[in-house]
């Protein structure tokens, strides 16, 4: 059987579902055409955004700058191996490798102690 405790409880739980559900009429809403600003903003930070990427991609500036980064990508073409010494005593002191570019300059160098 329910004690009275329970009994008041399901009683205050139907009483506050039913004072809830009485609080949930409905109503309009408070901000018409809030969502259509909201969508319509959002469009046009979208087609902004696609001006700006355009423009971006059409300046010289931009090109260039895309060129150099691909030059230095490819710039080492060749790899030598080398090898550091004592200029008095002549004994080697460590081993590397060397990256030249096209016109032979080193680019990098990589050194391995022995």
């Amino acid at each position: 059987m329910l004690t009275v405790k329970q009994i008041a409880l399901y009683i205050g739980c139907l009483g506050m579902l039913f004072f809830i559900l009485a609080a949930c009429d409905e109503k309009e809403d408070p901000y018409p055409g809030f969502s259509n600003l909201v969508a319509e903003r959002n469009e046009l930070r979208k087609s902004i955004s696609k001006e700006r990427q355009g423009e971006t991609e059409q300046s010289p500036d931009a090109k260039e700058a895309k060129e150099t980064k691909t030059e230095k990508a490819t710039a080492v073409l060749h790899e030598r191996q080398i090898e550091i010494t004592d200029a008095d005593s002549g004994k080697p002191i460590a081993r590397g490798v060397a990256y030249l570019n096209k016109e032979g300059e080193i680019t990098r160098i990589r050194i391995y102690n022995q």
